[in-house]
């Protein structure tokens, strides 16, 4: 919805994933830009997230692989898929507005907020992270 009404920008929109249709599964994404949704994550020396992903329309289209690149190199661009997983541009997972305010992001942080849900058994809630990252700057409890 946010990139229908022009959020990010009108060089970008949500299509429907290139592959698989509905996609549910766990995602590697890498941190890419730090900001106020990574910066705890970042302080932490956390590079990667593995996260639920639940989605059928989630894959980032930009006009031209330029616009993409130019989101990238302005650092707005927050998460990035580690592997091509529904053909989003430059595997973009997670886009920031230019004043920062708002995050876009296809996989499911809020799924992953205590370590039973961990897959991978290491017992760390990545996505509870992020949301506490967010909690802590705009509360500027830091």
């Amino acid at each position: 919805m946010l990139t229908r009404l022009g959020v990010f920008g009108e060089d970008l929109s949500l299509c429907h994933n290139r592959y698989s249709g509905f996609l549910n599964r766990w995602v590697k994404l890498s941190l890419v830009s730090k900001n106020p949704y990574t910066r705890k994550l970042i302080e932490e020396g956390i590079t990667e997230l593995h996260i639920p992903m639940r989605h059928g329309e989630g894959r980032l289209e930009f006009s031209s692989e330029q616009k993409a690149s130019q989101y990238l190199e302005k650092g707005l661009v927050s998460f990035r898929y580690q592997e091509d997983v529904n053909g989003s541009s430059l595997q973009i997972a997670g886009l920031n507005t230019e004043n920062g305010r708002i995050m876009g992001m296809m996989p499911h942080p809020e799924a992953f907020w205590c370590a039973e849900l961990d897959p991978t058994r290491k017992g760390n809630p990545l996505g509870l992270t992020v949301f506490e990252s967010i909690y802590e700057e705009i509360s500027h409890d830091r």
